[in-house]
């Protein structure tokens, strides 16, 4: 089996990429390429926020990590303009992976239910940690069933 990892870009929500590495390290699995994109960079995380389609050539089995996370309305006031800029970047991340989805989907797709957490909080790691841990289960789960 060639297979191939994407890891989509998200700034502390990277972070939960730890979790999803430390699957194929249980399952003593090694990735035959690995894509990833930084979610800072013009050319990356804005035009492909998660690259798994550069490995669909390459790899037979590929596996999509997706962190861009979501955000929830905390009051009926409009957003400041930076929390404004970031939830526009969040929503047309979303917008170019769901579209890539439909056309060539990989063979698995991860997405951790990162809520609330934005690009520069790394100081909550472990917060993002015990929120990417179902998603971690999941994809050992998934990807057990495919080595069998």
């Amino acid at each position: 089996m060639h297979l191939g990892l994407a890891l989509g870009g998200g700034g502390a929500r990277g972070l939960a990429h730890v979790l999803m590495l430390e699957v194929f390290d249980e399952l003593g699995v090694r990735p035959k390429c690995i894509a990833g994109t930084s979610v800072v960079l013009v050319d990356g995380g804005s035009v492909n926020p998660v690259p798994f389609d550069l490995l669909q050539d390459d790899c037979d089995t590929v596996i999509a990590i997706n962190v861009v996370g979501k955000r929830r309305r905390r009051s009926n006031k409009p957003p400041n303009l930076t929390a404004a800029i970031f939830n526009t970047y969040q929503i047309m991340q979303m917008s170019i992976v769901r579209q890539k989805l439909r056309q060539r989907p990989p063979t698995i797709y991860i997405e951790p239910d990162l809520v609330d957490i934005r690009m520069l909080e790394f100081y909550k790691a472990d917060e993002i940690f015990d929120q990417a841990r179902p998603a971690k289960a999941q994809l050992k789960h998934l990807l057990s069933a495919l080595l069998q």
